[in-house]
């Protein structure tokens, strides 16, 4: 974005007077406050006394000088807890727990990402929450869920995508499962979890009644791979089919990329068209491995330019982007602008 896109009017804040108590850590938990202190709640982070949040630890502070109280100013704890409160409380005392309550009065959501017997221990029941403020909004977000066999064991990330059977889907095969670097079914628990959240104050909103969340970051990863979840129950002899080959590219200019999807022998030959090859080759039986005609074409070509004319084809292709080329991309400035207006409607329907 250029400077003059940028407005000096008042940011809308659709969350604006909601107070969040935040007891989450590491990512997951972190990812549902994060997105609610985006759009706009007053959230409250409240860390234990002898124990760091995870996400803060090993990570180099943004300004490459480790010195005093370095596990705040990490890149990882900004891009986290940035918009967020934060308070250190003993929960394991009663002075601890004193602050707990003060903070819970005042509260209309309450998060952690703890296992089941944390709460329990700290005496931090749901049924009882709920006597002293009715409309409390509680979300749980734990590796297993609240209930069952391994309610009560510990999880992470990694643990997670196997879990949930994304490190056995993902990856091309072979004797080993495929473990991405990022905490794929994390991140998508702490979305689904935050899309609750809104759902839940919308109902307190109409009814005055709170609402008990419980989620399972295992659970996250299962709704990622639904289809391969749900193509498992297919005879052994009815395989499916794949949709799409996918090819990556490299374009002309510096580690510029093009990730291109076709479906059939006329995608195929489109692709070849928009790259100028008069004699389209046979598609590769591994995308891994295209035609060097294919590969040499693509090199002396505009990553933007070829994913136009094929998107214009129907056929599926984008460009690798940057974070940069993200945000100067006019498509998603726009949507931003559109995305703004509809908050807005929606604030007015709703006051």
């Amino acid at each position: 974005m250029t400077d003059e896109t940028v407005s000096e009017e008042p940011i809308y804040q659709p969350l604006a007077g909601v107070r969040v108590l935040d007891l989450t850590g590491q990512y997951a938990g972190s990812q549902i406050t994060r997105i609610l202190a985006d759009l706009g709640a007053e959230v409250n982070k409240v860390e234990a006394a002898r124990h760091m949040d995870m996400v803060s630890r090993g990570l180099v502070p943004t300004d490459n000088r480790p010195t005093n109280h370095w596990w705040t100013r990490t890149a990882y704890w900004a891009e986290r807890n940035i918009n967020k409160r934060g308070i250190t409380v003993d929960l394991t005392t009663d002075e601890g727990k004193e602050v707990f309550y003060d903070l819970l009065d005042v509260s209309d959501i309450l998060a952690e990402n703890y296992t089941p017997r944390v709460m329990r221990h700290f005496g931090f029941e749901y049924e009882q929450l709920k006597a002293r403020k009715p409309g409390l909004i509680h979300i749980s977000l734990s590796g297993y869920g609240q209930e069952g066999p391994l309610a009560n064991a510990p999880a992470n990330a990694f643990g997670m995508l196997a879990a949930a059977g994304l490190a056995y889907a993902m990856g091309e095969p072979g004797p080993a499962p495929y473990l991405p670097t990022t905490s794929l079914a994390d991140m998508y628990a702490g979305i689904s979890a935050a899309t609750s959240i809104l759902v839940a104050l919308r109902r307190v909103r109409l009814t005055g009644e709170g609402e008990r969340i419980d989620m399972a970051g295992r659970e996250g990863g299962m709704a990622m791979g639904a289809g391969f979840v749900l193509g498992s129950q297919l005879p052994p002899d009815q395989p499916g089919e794949r949709v799409y080959s996918t090819l990556i590219l490299g374009c002309a200019g510096d580690e510029e990329w093009l990730v291109v999807c076709y479906r059939d022998a006329e995608e195929w030959a489109q692709l070849c068209g928009v790259l100028g090859i008069e004699d389209p080759p046979e598609p590769p039986a591994d995308p891994d491995d295209p035609p060097a005609e294919v590969v040499r074409a693509a090199a002396a070509a505009d990553r933007h330019a070829v994913a136009a004319a094929l998107q214009a084809a129907g056929v599926a292709a984008a460009p690798v982007q940057t974070g940069r080329d993200i945000l100067l991309d006019p498509h998603f400035e726009e949507r931003v602008d559109a995305l703004v207006g509809v908050a807005e409607d929606l604030a007015e329907d709703l006051a």
